[in-house]
């Protein structure tokens, strides 16, 4: 059936190929229009991009002169402290020219409103009633002029009081700290106020810049983006034409492969037949296995925490009498409620697999039951397993199978045992203690028992007089 449709599409596509060659020619003259009309829109966006930059460069030249001094009229407003606004306010009768610095700053802090201002000496110390308040207003006076709160007749206020020969910071300091920084303030301020005055319409100008030079950028880029579409739409026509004859030969071609890939596909469909069966009774088999995962872990790890000590009579009592009736719910202590867990469930099969076990024969450790008990619990626990080997087949087997991660072999009383310990700490390479008695030597201790310290996310374990990380 695939194949009759494809011996249609053949016709389709020669049938296409006759009606493609006049409408190639009419849409080569419309794209070529396209490209000037294109061209000539980039070249007055580039003329407009030039323009808008040099104007954006002039204001930013403006600008960068006023900054510096703008950041110092701000910066005065650190000059002033509680302390010295208080012995300013205790004043009964202050020296000549304070009242006029104190009357600048009732000046610059009222609110506005029709009316003579009382700039008196006792206007200003009810001004200063309450210092904590009073500071915080001159704090906060600049977010106020940047806010265009202040009245611009306050500033107007002030200037006969500037003009006045004493109004400066030296002569206030040999009169009073408090007039000091108050003067200080209100030279500051002012100036401050006169470049935020300057500064704000050339921000204005610079924003505005910014925006025609992105409109300017955005009409190049577009003008471009257009001119580029035109001139691909040529290439693309041109090349339509023998695109469609090479799509008609195409679908000869794919008409042939189809019916060969019929072939492979059928063949290929009864080969995975047989493996997807198995594949979905896998997948079935996990999910069981995933219900009985709490019971067999619990069977090994009851295994592994409780069975070290016994020989292997007593190990199958345990495993056949306590942990797996426990778990079936078969004893009392259970309280009659079952875990799951596969029907014959092994600690061997559940902790390590038949591999594994080959590769321990490889290195050395015998191949009897107890013996392969041994090896799954030593590497399956949490502690630092305790072997005694008499016959020292443990020794060997462990031997050879860490000799490869650089194992060290040491013994209690040999005099490079601290720093072989503290070296196999800190590279992580496995150590063996041999000869270790009933009495654990002190400074051996809080490694045995893992007595660690934690700082943040650093572990530590402390030997002797150091801490190993």
């Amino acid at each position: 059936e695939e194949l009759k449709v494809k011996q249609v599409e053949v016709e389709e596509k020669k049938l296409k190929c006759d009606e493609m060659i006049p409408r190639l020619e009419t849409e080569k003259t419309k794209a070529s229009d396209e490209m000037k009309r294109a061209s000539e829109i980039a070249q007055q966006a580039s003329e407009k991009e030039v323009a808008v930059g040099d104007m954006k460069e002039k204001i930013d030249r403006d600008l960068e002169n006023a900054e510096p001094a703008l950041e110092k009229a701000a910066a005065a407003l650190d000059s002033l402290n509680k302390k010295d606004l208080g012995e300013l306010k205790s004043l009964a009768k202050p020296p000549a020219g304070i009242d006029d610095v104190t009357g600048a700053c009732v000046y610059l802090l009222h609110e506005g409103g029709k009316g003579k201002i009382d700039a008196s000496w006792k206007a200003s110390q009810q001004m200063m009633k309450d210092v904590n308040k009073f500071l915080e207003e001159l704090l906060h006076f600049k977010a106020k002029i940047d806010a265009g709160k202040v009245p611009k007749n306050n500033f107007k206020n002030i200037r006969p009081l500037l003009e006045k020969d004493w109004f400066n910071v030296d002569t206030m300091r040999t009169k009073s700290a408090a007039a000091a920084g108050l003067c200080d303030w209100v030279l500051n301020i002012t100036v401050y106020w006169d470049i935020n005055e300057n500064v704000e319409p050339m921000r204005e100008a610079a924003a505005n810049a910014v925006v025609q030079l992105e409109e300017a950028i955005q009409a190049k880029d577009e003008a471009l983006k257009a001119a580029e579409a035109a001139k691909q739409q040529v290439a693309e026509l041109t090349a339509a034409f023998n695109e469609a004859v090479a799509e008609k030969e195409a679908v000869e071609a794919e008409a042939e492969a189809c019916e060969r890939k019929l072939g492979l596909a059928q063949r290929l469909m009864a080969a995975l037949g047989s493996e997807g069966e198995r594949w979905r009774q896998g997948i079935e088999g996990m999910k069981v296995e995933l219900g009985l995962l709490a019971g067999n872990a619990l069977l090994a790890a009851a295994f592994v925490s409780y069975s070290g000590s016994f020989n292997r009579f007593f190990r199958e009592g345990l495993l056949d009498d306590k942990f797996k009736p426990y778990l079936q719910g078969t004893i009392p202590a259970a309280k009659g409620v079952p875990i799951p867990m596969s029907p014959g469930a092994d600690p061997l099969k559940i902790l390590t697999n038949e591999a594994e076990i080959a590769q321990w024969s490889s290195d050395g450790l015998p191949s009897d039951r107890t013996s392969v008990e041994n090896g799954t619990i030593v590497t399956n626990c949490a502690r630092w397993p305790l072997m005694i080997d008499p016959q020292l087949q443990g020794i060997t087997w462990i031997r050879r199978k860490e000799e490869r991660r650089g194992l060290h072999v040491v013994r209690l009383g040999q005099r490079q045992l601290l720093s072989k310990l503290e070296n196999a700490l800190v590279t992580g390479k496995p150590i063996v203690i041999e000869n270790i008695q009933i009495n654990i030597d002190a400074v051996l201790a809080p490694v045995i028992g893992r007595q660690v310290l934690r700082r943040g996310r650093t572990v530590f374990v402390k030997l002797g007089d150091k801490e190993v990380d």
